[in-house]
């Protein structure tokens, strides 16, 4: 998995491109070379995966054919940037692998041919001291589509090179590029999205809806679940296809965030449609979570052992390599149970549930009452339930106890931040002091796991106790720091003008 960063333009047929040579201090023109190049593109019949900027292609390619798999993008005016995954195979065969990465955006849709593109490409590197920081990449470009006449457009690109860091050169190209005729659309569109049209350029399935303070809880509802449906069906494939803890991380934080919100809004939810969801959110958290943790440990005593004697180096790499092996165990676990029947029938009800929460049936007016005036007291019931837990620890309070105050302060953290879309600046100051006191209880339960494993580890590895043992030690005193800090942290979230916007 690689990340393309590349800046898009469109030009008219007759625009002369201007010389980059000198656009940065340093930069020069190396030798041109074109290419032609066929391109099939594969999609679902509602073109699910445009819509979600994503694409599955075959491209008779140099010195052989691939199969490419580009991940939703983010932008920022004409720059995109994206995953990308790579396959080698004829054209025949659509890899598994391949299959398997866009899976949470067809859903059991079949996957068919919907373009061809041929283009003819033009490609002039930029160097510096010899060195390629970017590939301009003049394409002519015609593309066919079922049911549709061909469509010839010329598109200019300029792919960075990997690992370079080039802000202030893609600025100037941008301007010398303007300059000579080349225009910037918005959105930015890929190649394919531009033949398929509008149908591709539709929404996806999942859209987060902006909200005013005069928001209905309805709209509120579905904006909250939509934000963390966005996040999880995004990080999908990330998870599945590379192996970077940030992506897992943020995929459990969706899934705990979206069956938290379920919580949270429960008063004005069918319970009975609301249970079952959250069953199944917690079985995939859960999931996720094993992983998470070893993620987690994994840097710990990474940073613990790195600062032991190297005499200990052969004992530490023997603990590293145990916890390593009941993480890839986990992962192994997780990227089959997305591979179910299950998950795609979780992802297919959640996807529902954005476009049409079922709200409690005792009060059919419900959806239409002012978020607002609802949603307050909900963040309140979360405070409540909070502080009576936090007021209650003191010195002498058993680990399990502030373990339990994280998981409230979490879900308080979390009906706060809903709160936000429509209460604003207020109830965002709110839910960051919650977040200090969630992370220093998040700390505070990671040194617990971390001994409970040393503890375990110790038995299991000859010779480990020792060093267990002084990892321990240090886990110990970290862990006291942060019940101090804890102390701070809540006195802080607790100030009544935190809450001023829930009177």
């Amino acid at each position: 998995m690689t990340m393309e960063r590349e800046l898009k333009m469109i030009a008219d047929s007759d625009t002369a491109l201007p010389d980059l040579t000198g656009v940065s201090p340093g930069v020069i023109c190396g030798p041109s070379s074109t290419q032609e190049m066929l391109a099939e593109y594969y999609d679902t019949p509602t073109l699910s995966l445009a819509r979600w900027g994503a694409s599955l292609r075959w491209r008779d390619e140099r010195p052989k054919p691939l199969w490419t798999v580009k991940l939703p993008a983010s932008s920022d005016g004409s720059f995109m940037s994206r995953h990308e995954v790579t396959f080698a195979g004829p054209r025949a065969n659509v890899p598994p692998r391949a299959i398997e990465l866009v899976r949470v955006f067809r859903r059991g849709q079949p996957l068919e041919a919907v373009a061809t593109l041929r283009t003819t490409r033009t490609e002039t590197a930029l160097l510096v001291d010899g060195e390629s920081i970017a590939t301009v990449c003049d394409d002519l470009v015609t593309g066919d589509r079922i049911g549709a006449e061909s469509l010839s457009f010329r598109e200019i690109e300029v792919e960075l090179a990997p690992e370079v860091e080039a802000e202030a050169t893609l600025r100037a190209i941008t301007r010398r590029l303007r300059k000579s005729g080349c225009q910037v659309e918005e959105p930015v569109l890929a190649k394919v999205a531009r033949v398929l049209g509008d149908p591709a350029q539709q929404s996806p399935d999942v859209v987060i809806s902006d909200l005013t303070p005069r928001s209905r809880v309805g709209a509120l509802v579905t904006s909250t679940l939509s934000g963390s449906l966005d996040q999880l069906i995004r990080r999908d494939p990330l998870v599945r296809g590379g192996n970077e803890p940030e992506d897992l991380h943020q995929f459990r934080v969706a899934a705990r965030r979206l069956r938290s919100d379920l919580g949270t809004f429960a008063p004005v939810l069918d319970s009975a449609w609301a249970r079952p969801l959250r069953d199944e959110l917690r079985w995939l958290g859960n999931e996720a979570g094993a992983v998470r943790d070893a993620d987690v440990l994994r840097l710990r005593l990474e940073r613990r052992f790195g600062a032991m004697p190297a005499a200990d180096a052969v004992v530490s790499g023997q603990l590293l390599g145990r916890l390593e092996h009941a993480r890839s165990r986990a992962r192994s676990r997780l990227l089959r149970s997305m591979a179910t029947d299950r998950y795609d029938a979780l992802i297919e009800a959640l996807i529902s549930a954005t476009h049409e929460p079922r709200l409690a049936a005792d009060d059919p007016k419900i959806a239409s009452r002012p978020a607002r005036r609802i949603v307050a007291e909900l963040v309140r019931r979360r405070w409540r339930r909070l502080k009576q837990a936090a007021d209650a620890l003191d010195a002498d309070s058993p680990d399990e106890d502030l373990h339990d105050v994280r998981i409230l302060a979490k879900r308080c953290r979390y009906a706060s931040e809903a709160a936000s879309k429509v209460f604003g600046r207020d109830a965002r100051r709110f839910s960051r002091a919650i977040a200090e006191v969630q992370e220093v209880l998040g700390d505070h339960q990671d040194t617990v796991v971390a001994e409970a494993w040393l503890h375990a580890a110790a038995k299991a590895v000859p010779g480990a106790g020792v060093l267990a043992g002084l990892a321990i030690a240090e886990e110990r005193a970290e862990r006291l720091e942060h019940r101090q800090n804890f102390a701070a942290a809540w006195a802080a979230a607790r100030d009544p003008e935190l809450r001023s916007w829930l009177r």
